[in-house]
């Protein structure tokens, strides 16, 4: 009936594509969708070891649990980031930064899924992993709160054209 069954290996991801959508509907609420940024980074860093405790996953299980990941983290990490953006900041010239930050963040992870092997064990990254994201914008958020509006929007931005850099550097990272 349909072209996939559900994969319970992937419920966290699909939790983690749930608190995106909420967050990009509500990026005019900073609180939640800083919130729900934060949620999708805790699904993120947990879902490969979830869908590892389901063994036994056909070759095409596991493909598919890769390619939905970082669809999911599109959603999460780079159009969540660019409505909280816009939320924060408006549009006009300073959009440059949101669009090179979503430039940068899909091509990592199609990267990321044109190298992932299923059954191949990864000790190291090639750019920074976009996960991080989902901690590092909170908490520049955070830390800019108490300056004046053009000094944090300077900050953020910086801060997002920093992350969007490190997506597509040629560095290793290594993988916690």
């Amino acid at each position: 009936m349909f072209i996939i069954r559900l994969q319970l290996s992937s419920l966290l991801t699909y939790a983690s594509i749930a608190s995106a959508v909420i967050g990009i509907s509500y990026a005019q609420d900073l609180s939640v969708a800083f919130v729900c940024l934060l949620l999708c980074a805790f699904f993120d860093i947990f879902d490969g070891k979830f869908a590892r405790l389901f063994r036994g996953r056909s070759a095409l299980e596991k493909n598919f649990g890769i390619a939905i990941d970082s669809l999911a983290d599109t959603l999460a990490f780079v159009a969540l980031p660019v409505a909280i953006f816009a939320s924060l900041h408006g549009v006009g010239l300073i959009l440059i930064v949101p669009i090179i930050y979503a430039l940068t963040g899909v091509t990592r992870l199609s990267v990321f899924t044109a190298e992932a092997m299923p059954d191949k064990t990864v000790t190291h990254y090639r750019g920074l992993p976009i996960t991080l994201a989902g901690l590092i914008i909170p908490l520049t958020y955070l830390l800019t709160q108490p300056l004046a509006q053009p000094v944090q929007t300077l900050l953020m931005s910086a801060v997002y054209l920093a992350l969007a850099f490190l997506f597509v550097a040629n560095i290793r990272v290594k993988k916690p």
